[in-house]
């Protein structure tokens, strides 16, 4: 029964279950008169049914099968997995509605602002990056910088869904080399 509660909060506060949808998609929920999140953790998931009108439970679970993977629920999936991992929830070029959750979840960046940075040689040779003190932003970061042995340099962030590798933040970090930040 707590993975129940559990799960419903996680789907209601995605924003992606609608229910009027589903109500008005699924005569039979409606008629049985039970909250429609609840049929759909409950009983539709299993069977198929679509908890949006731009979630298609087929398509998405075709994703999955092709990576193979096989959730239980394809909305509780995308949601704490398939997102992140760039799944869809439709095919390409169908039809969503102009304003649907569907259309921004997932694109949503996670912006994390770190208090401290370390990289560390190791014995073998390569480096061990140490991050501490780190929060989510609410907004997009828009400086980065980094400080080592006192020495501070900072550049701006041109595009916040850049990636550093492990070498390009080992070299952003060296002293001798300040404001060799890149992407």
């Amino acid at each position: 029964m707590a993975a129940l509660f559990g799960d419903y909060e996680v789907a209601k506060k995605s924003g992606l279950f609608d229910p009027e949808y589903y109500l008005a998609t699924y005569a039979d929920v409606a008629q049985r008169n039970i909250d429609p999140l609840v049929h759909y953790l409950e009983e539709g998931a299993r069977e198929g049914r679509n908890p949006q009108r731009d979630f298609d439970s087929a398509f998405y679970l075709e994703q999955c099968k092709a990576r193979g993977e096989a959730p239980e629920n394809p909305l509780l999936h995308y949601i704490r997995i398939g997102a992140a991992r760039g799944f869809k929830t439709r095919p390409e070029g169908a039809s969503a509605s102009s304003s649907g959750p569907a259309q921004t979840a997932g694109k949503t960046p996670i912006l994390v602002a770190v208090e401290t940075l370390g990289v560390a040689g190791v014995a073998d040779g390569g480096s061990r990056l140490s991050i501490g003190d780190w929060a989510l932003a609410a907004a997009p970061i828009v400086e980065i910088s980094a400080a080592l042995d006192g020495a501070c340099s900072a550049r701006p962030v041109t595009d916040c869904r850049a990636r550093m590798s492990p070498r390009s933040i080992r070299d952003a970090m060296r002293p001798d080399n300040p404001g060799s930040y890149s992407p």
